[in-house]
């Protein structure tokens, strides 16, 4: 974990995860509000996946499982904070 302290004692923290993703981060307000990261190697590499906020609210993000191309990393659907999911259809080539 790696914090630090403004000058009215006022402490932000974070950590990370092997590959320097940020997986939680702590703000300085006087409740310590939390946000947290998800990440999935399943692609080959350190992909985000999902965010959660203090208020209860998330966000996610998921990819195709069984392209090995470059398209790996980019998300072929997701799930807003309302819950909403929206596909995405992705081509090689344009």
């Amino acid at each position: 974990m790696i914090t630090a302290t403004d000058a009215l004692g006022h402490v932000q923290a974070a950590t990370y995860s092997p590959n320097n993703d940020v997986l939680t981060a702590v703000d300085a307000l006087p409740l310590a509000n939390t946000t947290t990261y998800s990440y999935s190697d399943a692609a080959g590499g350190y992909t985000p996946t999902g965010v959660s906020i203090p208020t209860g609210a998330s966000a996610s993000a998921s990819y195709p499982s069984t392209d090995s191309g470059p398209l790996r990393y980019l998300p072929s659907g997701g799930r807003d904070p309302q819950g909403r999911y929206q596909h995405r259809r992705l081509r090689p080539g344009g």
